[in-house]
């Protein structure tokens, strides 16, 4: 593939993944999949956007589900019924939020064994909630799981001022820079400096257990149940910040992965996670955020590509850069003559 069309393709899989809000997946067991977007509209399911739904003042600490390792079977309308269920739920009981604090305080005294069902059920929940666990964050990260087409990326979000801001470039060049505020995303190309601007895509929240987020269909096919990813950032945010879909690829079945050891890295306290998914793979995962660090993939040895932030600062004092209008031309002609 020549650097033209990766562009492209990955151009077209940002947008994708801007307009996504709740997700099912619908995956074989080979990981090849086909995938469907459903958005549940408010007034259909009666509810409010996110933002507007008055939520509990004080923080409800809901108790860790425990994962079963055999996903729970049924019908697509059961889980479109479950998703229902969840919005009512979110509106009386807010996010699906646990006290973290035994948790992370178990892990640093190392008061667990690898396999250790509790800790894998907390690590799984983090990575499935972590836009719940921290309110800003800037940084900077190599996506590269095309180890010949590395995209370096600066970061920066406030997740309760709905402001974001992404730097995407490849081969020591700036290819686009994306800015979100006023419930807008707007997207620069640093060659041409036109910006195209399109809406976020509404909040709609649901609270469901974690074992409601990954279901068999009876028809054999599997169904993720995704959450908005409350950064509306593109790379940054759907395998850095918020990492519910590594958490689908790579840890629903608690039997090919184990916890390995506590790690320091970038100055936060992580957990090493080792397991095989068709690949040997390796995890950093935040134990007080559930971010995912670092991510390296391999094959007989060989690591064949990976995820690695460079800097990171969370819950800091972080000015998200802003879009200023006049230093860009809107580009309007999106089918020239």
């Amino acid at each position: 593939m020549n650097k033209a069309k990766l562009k492209v393709s990955f151009l077209i899989a940002i947008v994708l993944v801007f307009s996504a809000t709740i997700i099912f997946c619908y995956s074989k067991s080979n990981m090849k999949s086909e995938t469907k977007t459903i958005q549940p509209s408010p007034l259909v399911n009666n509810q409010k956007d996110a933002d507007t739904i008055e939520v509990p003042n004080e923080k409800i600490y809901h108790e860790l589900e425990l994962h079963e390792n055999i996903p729970k079977t049924c019908s697509f309308d059961e889980v479109d019924s479950i998703v229902n269920e969840g919005m009512k739920r979110y509106e009386i009981d807010g996010r699906n939020i646990i006290s973290t604090d035994d948790y992370v305080s178990d892990i640093l005294n190392s008061n667990y064994d690898s396999d250790s069902l509790e800790i894998k059920s907390y690590i799984y929940h983090m990575m499935l909630n972590s836009i719940d666990y921290f309110d800003t964050a800037e940084g900077k990260m190599t996506y590269a799981l095309n180890m010949e087409y590395p995209i370096d990326l600066e970061f920066q979000t406030n997740i309760p001022l709905k402001t974001s801001y992404e730097n995407e470039s490849q081969f020591n060049k700036s290819t686009a820079e994306y800015y979100v505020s006023d419930m807008k995303i707007r997207r620069i190309d640093s060659q041409t400096k036109e910006y195209t601007e399109q809406v976020c895509a509404q909040r709609v929240e649901f609270t469901v257990g974690d074992n409601d987020r990954f279901i068999l269909l009876d028809n054999g096919e599997s169904v993720r149940v995704s959450r908005n990813d409350l950064t509306n950032l593109g790379v940054s945010g759907n395998s850095c910040l918020f990492p519910q879909t590594y958490a689908f690829l790579y840890l629903t079945d608690f039997d090919k992965w184990e916890l390995s050891k506590v790690v320091e890295f970038l100055g936060r306290k992580c957990i090493e996670i080792r397991g095989e998914n068709n690949d040997e793979f390796v995890m950093y995962i935040d134990i007080n955020t559930g971010i995912m660090l670092k991510l390296e993939r391999y094959k007989n040895g060989v690591i064949t590509g990976y995820i690695k932030v460079d800097s990171i600062s969370i819950d800091n004092n972080v000015e998200v850069k802003q879009f200023d209008s006049s230093l860009y031309k809107e580009k309007t002609d999106f089918y020239p003559q």
